[in-house]
């Protein structure tokens, strides 16, 4: 089983921010917002991934 675009799309902004986002100025709220609310928690699919960014072209 692959792992899904959108979840390895999270591990590499998070590999890529690691430094900000475990820093005391990144707060719950923050991270809610980011990382768990818009995607594949509550099942998006990829193309409603894409609409929650504003990334969605038909």
């Amino acid at each position: 089983m692959s792992i899904p675009a959108a979840i390895q799309e999270l591990v590499e902004r998070f590999q890529n921010n690691r430094d900000a986002y475990r820093s005391a100025a990144y707060n719950e709220a923050q991270c809610r917002q980011e990382f768990i609310n818009p995607y594949a928690l509550y099942g998006l699919t990829e193309d409603e991934i894409k609409i929650v960014r504003g990334e969605y072209n038909s």
